[in-house]
């Protein structure tokens, strides 16, 4: 008996904590779209950083790309730019990737923040790092058909996922760019899934 209490308190706790927490649809969602293990898939723009950083890095950090993450290589510029650096567990020492979030301040609520001053969103991502890495990143994230070529000189391929236009640049033959920035669609998550 005193275990069936147990277990149906355990129920009620798991059930109240799911309800408080309004991001768990767009959780549900994100990973149903990918192949990813879940927890790892996320869109950019107009999303939480810390949201959008713990998803994507756990994706850097696992067994899919073996990075570390660069505590002293890693810094926020201003107010508004937020830029880390990782490499390979393994390396040459040549090989990296640099992610630099441009963002901004807003109202929205997240629930792991007890904060009144709102979360910081993403407005754009660039993603600049050694030939390997990026494309290797570029082609294995996002389940998207992928355009060659993009609406903007320079583009080698590009594609769409909700209100993320994510295109790959090369900037030399050993170094190129992913780009996550305002594409076609209009994407407001916190409608869309019901954030409050």
């Amino acid at each position: 008996m005193k275990l069936k209490l147990l277990f149906l308190s355990f129920l009620f706790v798991l059930s109240s904590y799911s309800q408080r927490d309004s991001y768990s649809t767009m959780k549900s969602h994100l990973d149903g779209i990918s192949d990813l293990i879940p927890g790892r898939f996320t869109y950019f723009r107009g999303i939480d950083y810390n949201f959008a950083n713990w998803r994507f890095q756990s994706y850097l950090q696992d067994d899919y790309m073996h990075l570390t993450f660069a505590l002293k290589n890693s810094y926020v510029e201003g107010e508004n730019i937020i830029t880390q650096r990782f490499t390979p567990k393994v390396s040459n020492g040549k090989e990296y990737l640099k992610v630099i979030y441009y963002t901004k301040n807003d109202k929205t609520k997240v629930p792991w923040l007890p904060s009144e001053n709102g979360c910081v969103l993403i407005r754009s991502v660039e993603m600049i790092g050694t030939t390997n890495i990026v494309i290797r990143i570029f082609l294995n994230y996002w389940p998207q058909k992928i355009n060659l070529g993009g609406y903007k000189q320079g583009e080698i391929a590009s594609f769409q996922i909700m209100g993320d236009y994510v295109s790959l640049i090369g900037i030399s033959p050993q170094v190129y760019k992913i780009l996550i920035s305002h594409g076609n669609i209009e994407a407001d998550y916190y409608k869309t899934f019901k954030i409050e």
